[in-house]
């Protein structure tokens, strides 16, 4: 049985939801309601119910409130939210804030909310991979369409990866036992919340992400290093043939029955094509996939083979224009590829176990230049990005002490800088890993914010000392007005709550002008200084401070200097 709790104040809406339950279910679903909001966020993390149903008018219009309050503590099962707003924004907005599924109220039917919740129990944390047994070609395809339904409202696109597995004869794997053993050796290669249908001779994946392609892909490589070992059936050795055909939506079909149609052209294509490999139906995405192979290919063991390097951006003090620190940017050289650019590299890097290797590497080369430029003079904090695979793989905190030991760097030299995901995403542990550096004299920083899906709300439960505010908020200032009121409310809110305030991505002076005006603290961009290598990096600063000599005694006689 299915606890379901309704989070609904309107007595009618309430009782009509609890009937469309009750007609939909057959008494599957335990239904019951709670009409507090103190009551409700209890119930939501206690795991007393399965699945919720909020409105977004609940406890007096904060049904919003209540669904992100309980994202950042962890909530013990799907929340679907109900409103009356028929607008794309605010669904991809909720759907951001944690809500598995956005429905219009008018538009609710038994078979629509039975559909959305049957949806969402599949891909909640509590049915990580979730599998369907079922290979009749309609109910397949009605379950693709229930995924489409809910992402044609949502900001998220989905892939269909299409694998067919057979033995080196062609034949299909037909035993009962070998279905199992293909079957745990997919779901191993999958991500919590994908979807796998067994589908007569095949496997049907399907993967929901704002970019499903890369994801596929990504998935894809592990499928067929997952099956190049051959399967043991019945005492017997069988070696294994894997063909993958991927389609997007909405790219190659916005009909669940054309993607279909096109993933069993695209895994025959593929199968006809060599086996024991992978392509999508459009060329691009084939060019994309090869191109991010050969990349993962040339990162592995790219750090031993000195391919890496530091690039390091200033911060300036935008109340009289020092240098107060510098923000440590990983470059690649490779070898047979040229130079990769971050954007492109640093993805794939994330998504690999390398990425726990490569971080040890550039907190080790930055705290000890950071102690190189204290020793001639120049104490600037230096600032790493840690990603949060880092924090939930390896030993932070370990990594971050020894580098600071090896380099006999002071620890309030060293910053660290964290993704908005990781503030969601976390555990008491890594809480605990943030305090005890912090504690420490580590400065810590959340970066980029504002694009991912945090709010302040989640920043003030965390040892925090900075929060970046990212280029996308700061261009165009002050002509934009949008931007201009979020960077307003975020140094507001950021000071209100003893944190200081990062500006990246400045570029022109009607932007530092405006940043100052509303006290943000620390600039960042190509307006004063573009990443650079560590040598050029202190000519810049020795050159600067010294054209900076006589106004620095202006500003001694009441003149300030600015940036």
């Amino acid at each position: 049985m299915t606890r379901v709790l309704l989070c609904i104040n309107n007595a009618e809406d309430l009782l009509l939801t609890a009937a469309f339950l009750d007609e939909a279910s057959v008494g599957a679903y335990v239904v019951e309601s709670e009409g507090t909001y103190d009551r409700a966020k209890s119930a939501m993390t206690d795991g007393s119910y399965d699945i919720f149903m909020v409105d977004e008018s609940f406890a007096d219009g904060r049904g919003l409130t209540l669904l992100r309050e309980v994202r950042l503590e962890g909530p013990r099962g799907p929340i679907i939210l109900l409103t009356s707003r028929n607008a794309h924004d605010f669904e991809a907005m909720a759907i951001r804030d944690g809500a598995a599924d956005v429905l219009l109220r008018k538009e609710i039917t038994a078979l629509s909310l039975e559909r959305a919740l049957r949806h969402a129990l599949l891909r909640t944390s509590q049915h990580p991979t979730a599998v369907l047994n079922q290979d009749s070609p309609e109910s397949v395809r009605k379950t693709v369409e229930g995924c489409l339904a809910r992402l044609r409202r949502s900001p998220l696109g989905l892939a269909l990866v299409n694998i067919h597995i057979e033995d080196s004869s062609g034949a299909s794997v037909d035993s009962g036992v070998g279905q199992r053993a293909v079957r745990d050796r997919l779901q191993s290669c999958l991500r919590e919340g994908d979807l796998l249908i067994p589908v007569r001779d095949n496997f049907l994946v399907l993967v929901e992400d704002a970019e499903p392609g890369p994801i596929a892909a990504q998935i894809s490589h592990h499928v067929l290093d997952a099956m190049a070992s051959p399967l043991s059936v019945r005492n017997k050795t069988v070696p294994m043939c894997t063909s993958i055909g991927i389609c997007l939506f909405p790219e190659d079909g916005d009909e669940a029955e054309e993607l279909l149609y096109n993933t069993s052209i695209t895994v025959r294509d593929a199968r006809a094509s060599g086996r024991n490999k992978f392509q999508f139906r459009s060329t691009p995405m084939n060019d994309l996939a090869k191109r991010r192979r050969a990349l993962a290919l040339a990162l592995d063991g790219a750090a031993e083979r000195g391919e890496f390097t530091l690039h390091y951006q200033p911060q300036l003090d935008m109340t009289n224009g020092d240098l107060v620190g510098a923000e440590a940017l990983i470059r690649w050289e490779c070898e047979h590829l040229g130079r990769v650019s971050p954007g492109e590299f640093i993805p794939i890097l994330e998504s690999s176990e390398g990425i726990n290797s490569v971080t040890h590497w550039v907190t080790d080369t930055a705290a000890q230049q950071a102690r190189q430029w204290e020793d001639r003079g120049m104490p600037l904090v230096v600032s790493v990005n840690i990603s949060a695979r880092q924090f939930e793989e390896d030993d932070v905190e370990g990594m971050v002490n020894r580098a600071l030991k090896a380099a006999g760097l002071s620890a309030k030299r060293l910053g660290i800088e964290l993704t908005e995901g990781l503030l969601i995403r976390s555990t008491p542990e890594i809480r605990t890993c943030l305090t005890n550096l912090r504690n420490a004299g580590i400065k810590v920083s959340v970066d980029d914010f504002g694009t991912g899906y945090a709010s302040l709300a989640y920043v003030k439960k965390f040892p925090m000392d900075t929060i970046k505010i990212d280029r996308e908020f700061v261009c165009g200032l002050p002509v934009d007005t949008e931007n201009a009121a979020i960077c307003n409310s975020i140094v507001a809110l950021a000071h209100s709550l003893g944190m200081s305030v990062v500006a990246e991505g400045v570029e022109t002076e009607g932007e530092e002008e405006f940043l100052r005006s509303i006290n943000c603290n620390t600039v960042q961009g190509f307006l004063r200084g573009r990443p650079m290598p560590p040598e050029q990096f202190e000519a810049w600063a020795k050159e600067r401070e010294r054209a900076a000599t006589p106004v620095k005694k202006r500003h001694d006689s009441g003149r300030v200097k600015r940036a």
